[in-house]
């Protein structure tokens, strides 16, 4: 797919990087606060390492409007391929570790699984703010509501076709005010909190949506300063050090509130990663593979913490190193066992019973 001059849809390998970055800084983040784990400097930036998510989002909605940002999705045929690509991306490892979770984790009485199944089956979760906390919500959150932004998808797209490029840069300016301001509300006036709210994530996805297609066809000066390296560099070390000097003095709580940073940086970073080549990493298959299981390796922390705690308790020795080490080789190891063993052969089988049927 071709957009506009010099700029061919093809693997960028940019993405990846950003991808692999973001489930890093969130196993960090989780091992801070589950695992007792400590980064030295690092720890009030990666305190609130939940700002990642905000990172996926925005990944999330790039990455398919660099793929579909050309086609006409609410055809028919094209809108039934679009959504099955999305289930069998998402689902097969979403439905296994739900089930191990509530098998060996959860703590819902038999009655109260039955009754939360039709909602969890269908990502319906986070349109229930309350359940955050219930069984495996407060990890699955994101499922659901990325699970909601793909839905929506198909019609964004179909509105952004319609929309110059002013416009589009007016329209993402207002959705990153949006998404910021509705923060600075929830904080203000006590309200539930919005980090799992279905539609300030879908807001991200949206601007996510947004950077894509300005990125792909337009070719101002701005945008040339923008995707140069050094901003890249700069905007990396704006998001680290402006959400560490925020954590330091103010010791926020609400990690949507860091979004006034947060937001702009991975959209500057997303404008830079899409266009910048790197010859040599864009032959690594290692770089490819890690950005695949990324998805597993966010679920596989739902059994990190229990596993790190048996394994150090039969060494009988606690460092803080050796909680990092144990618990970060266990969620690569079985991230890769669970992308090869599950999603990959389920996804192979569903693919082919579907093209049987549509040879038929």
């Amino acid at each position: 797919m071709n957009n506009r001059k010099g700029f061919v849809c093809q693997r960028i390998i940019g993405l990846d990087i950003l991808r692999i970055s973001l489930a890093i800084l969130i196993y960090m983040f989780h091992s801070w606060m589950h695992f007792g784990c400590s980064y030295s400097y690092l720890n009030d930036f990666v305190s609130v390492g939940a700002i990642a998510m905000t990172g996926f989002f925005l990944l999330s909605g790039y990455s398919l409007q660099m793929v579909y940002g050309d086609k006409n999705l609410i055809d028919k045929h094209d809108l039934g391929i679009f959504y099955l690509k999305r289930v069998l991306g998402i689902l097969p490892l979403y439905y296994f570790f739900a089930i191990l979770y509530v098998l060996f984790l959860g703590k819902e009485s038999l009655l109260e699984n039955i009754l939360l199944f039709p909602i969890e089956a269908l990502g319906l979760q986070s349109t229930f703010t309350s359940l955050f906390g219930v069984t495996h919500n407060g990890g699955t959150w994101f499922i659901s509501c990325i699970i909601l932004a793909y839905l929506l998808y198909p019609f964004l797209q179909t509105i952004c076709k319609y929309l110059n490029t002013r416009y589009k840069v007016v329209m993402l300016l207002l959705l990153v005010f949006l998404d910021v301001w509705g923060g600075v509300i929830s904080h203000k006036f006590n309200t539930v909190h919005i980090y799992d709210n279905p539609f300030y994530r879908i807001l991200e996805f949206s601007c996510g949506l947004l950077v894509a297609d300005i990125n792909m066809k337009s070719n101002s000066k701005l945008l040339h300063i923008i995707r140069t390296k050094w901003t890249l560099v700069s905007a990396i070390l704006l998001l680290i050090f402006g959400v560490s000097l925020m954590r330091h003095y103010f010791q926020f709580g609400d990690y949507m509130l860091y979004n006034v940073i947060v937001l702009p940086c991975f959209a500057i970073m997303l404008f830079s990663f899409g266009t910048i080549r790197m010859p040599i990493l864009e032959r690594s298959n290692v770089i490819g593979y890690l950005g695949k299981i990324s998805y597993a390796f966010f679920l596989t922390q739902f059994f990190a913490w229990k596993v790190g705690r048996i394994f150090i308790g039969l060494i009988g020795y606690d460092h803080n190193w050796v909680r990092i080490l144990v618990t970060f080789v266990y969620c690569v190891l079985a991230s890769i066992f669970v992308y090869e063993c599950v999603q990959k052969p389920i996804v192979k089988l569903v693919r082919r019973s579907t093209l049987i049927k549509v040879k038929q």
